[in-house]
This record gives C-alpha cells, sequence and structure tokens, in this order.
C-alpha cells in the first residue's frame, strides 16, 4: 500500500487495464465507428476515438478495423482502456466480526462499497474504482474473497456491513 500526501492512500499505484463490450444497437448500425462513439459515448473527444481505433484499442468482432468501418446491427464491439484509479481517503477497514460465512466491517467514509439498492446483489466495483472499493481492499489485505453484502446498517454514515462468503 502507498501512501500519498495529505492523508489518502492507494491499494498499489497501478494503471487499471479494462475492457468494455457493447452489442450495436439498431440504431447504431450504418454509423462509422469514429461517429458511434463520438456521438454515443461523450467523455472522450473524437481524436481519441480516432487513435483508439488505429491502435487496435476499439475493435469490432475480436478484429482491427479501420476508422470509417461501418458497424452492423448485432456486431460487438470492445472497447480496451487503461487509467490511474484515483486514491481514498487513509483509513483502515476494520474487521468486527469474522466468522465461517459471515464478516463483519467498519469502513472509512470515503472507500466506495457498492451502488445497488438490493442487499442481495454483489459487491462489485463501482464508477471509476476498482481495487480502492471494500472488496478490493479486504481481497487484498486480508485475501477475504468472494463477498457478497447482506446487510447495511448506517447508511447515512456508510460504516457497517456484513458481507456472507456465499450467494444466497
Amino acid at each position: 500500500m502507498l501512501c500519498f500526501p495529505y492523508g489518502s492512500k492507494c491499494l498499489v499505484e497501478f494503471l487499471v487495464h479494462s475492457s468494455f463490450g457493447l452489442q450495436v444497437k439498431n440504431r447504431w448500425a450504418g454509423k462509422t465507428i469514429v461517429d458511434l462513439f463520438t456521438d454515443e459515448f461523450k467523455g472522450r473527444s473524437r481524436e481519441y476515438y480516432v487513435c483508439a481505433v488505429k491502435r487496435g484499442r476499439l475493435q469490432v468482432d475480436e478484429q482491427s478495423v479501420h476508422t470509417d468501418y461501418i458497424v452492423k446491427s448485432s456486431q460487438k464491439i470492445s472497447h480496451f482502456v487503461h487509467r490511474h484509479e484515483p486514491p481514498v481517503l487513509a483509513g483502515d477497514i476494520t474487521i468486527l466480526k469474522n466468522e465461517v460465512d459471515v464478516v463483519t466491517i467498519c469502513k472509512p467514509a470515503s472507500v466506495p462499497v457498492s451502488l445497488f439498492s438490493n442487499i442481495l446483489e454483489s459487491v462489485h466495483p463501482c464508477g471509476q474504482y476498482r481495487k480502492n472499493t471494500v472488496v478490493g481492499i479486504l481481497q487484498a489485505e486480508y485475501g477475504l474473497t468472494p463477498l457478497f453484502r447482506i446487510l447495511c446498517l448506517s447508511v447515512y454514515f456508510s460504516c457497517l456491513y456484513d458481507f456472507d462468503f456465499y450467494p444466497l
């Protein structure tokens, strides 16, 4: 674990390599791959998408394509990205109880856990975070895996959580 100024921390200093897959919707069919991404995913510039296609980071059906490639309905597009994960504020996750089937923890408010309202959903990375989550930290520091959230006490303060090692 690396420490950063002003009390923030990160599990490791790393680039997160991710791939995002999607299926071409009927309304996207007939567009170039660059136009599709420029119109639908406005978080990046047209120049970024042109470079991504040229470098093979945007692929259609697991094949590199050219920038004026016209997509067809139901094709699979993969977008390979890397990014730096933002750190979270320093503070340890405290394990209050660790039993055979259930672990109870108290976490700092700055560490994301899950955005699902259904308490039976698996806890997974959210937003920009992949490793600096409750599950990521419990896996890296304590070897606890897999975890499924079963109870959240004190939702307003993001403090107490119960996790099950098995889905219900």
